[in-house]
């Protein structure tokens, strides 16, 4: 009976030691979600993402969001988005079509946009609709992607480093 309990207890032991170290192994590396943000806002390469860095990445995903670049965007604007710069006529954006909005909408990961998905990021963006007149303009989008980069800053030194993305990407 004594040698079971013991023999629980080392298995215990064991099990309790394996995930600590996923623990661990899992906060020592980004989220694929934190890297590819990086990876997009990070111009210098330098692991971090400065405020002129967000903004340059906001001011990116706007335009590409602006479809008729009349200086704002509505949920009305994906089905436009994809017929405007739908080349090969496929019914999706490509890489090759569309670089920044494939970077900016593409969920599944498979190298194109469909309405769906711009659907999505136009839907996530209506919080954003500070004035709620369906429409988000320049300012209210730079606007709260500057709110979202104060959120990301933990400790309020104007850059975004990897442990503060860590950080984050565990917190939401």
């Amino acid at each position: 009976m004594i040698e079971l309990q013991r023999k629980t207890t080392a298995a215990c032991c064991l099990l309790a030691g394996l995930v600590l170290t996923a623990c661990v192994e899992r906060t020592n590396r980004l989220s694929p979600e934190a890297s590819v943000a990086i990876l997009r806002a990070d111009r210098d390469a330098d692991g971090s993402i400065t405020v002129e860095e967000w903004t340059e990445l906001s001011e990116r995903e706007f335009a590409a969001l602006d479809i008729d670049q009349d200086g704002e965007f509505g949920a009305d604007d994906a089905p436009a988005a994809v017929f405007v710069q739908d080349d090969n006529g496929d019914g999706v954006l490509d890489r090759n079509e569309s670089p920044t909005l494939v970077r900016f909408a593409d969920s599944d990961g498979d190298g194109t946009v469909t309405v769906d998905e711009l659907d999505n990021v136009y839907a996530r963006t209506v919080a954003f609709d500070a004035n709620a007149d369906g429409r988000v303009d320049r300012e209210e989008y730079i606007a709260a992607r500057a709110e979202r980069f104060d959120q990301f800053d933990l400790n309020n030194d104007g850059v975004i480093g990897p442990e503060e993305f860590r950080l984050v990407i565990f917190r939401f």
